[in-house]
């Protein structure tokens, strides 16, 4: 963890604080920063749509069978 000295609006941290349900200001500003990471990751992942980055044959991977379901006897 790193110490820092913040100015933050009051009214804003108040409402993620209660948004979030963090019993402290550190809490949420430590989940606040932890969201906007996941949110930016999430968006990040719309570039890879036709990047090229998936290698497989989808027609192969369409084609592919799953193993035949076992069922239960009954007695």
């Amino acid at each position: 963890m790193v110490r820092k000295n913040l100015i933050l609006d009051e009214l804003l941290l108040r409402e993620v604080k209660k948004g979030l349900d963090a019993n402290t200001e550190s809490e949420a500003v430590n989940r606040a920063l932890a969201e906007v990471l996941r949110l930016l990751k999430i968006r990040e992942l719309g570039s890879q749509f036709g990047s090229g980055a998936w290698t497989g044959s989808l027609d192969q991977m369409r084609d592919d069978k799953s193993p035949p379901k076992k069922t239960k006897k009954r007695a």
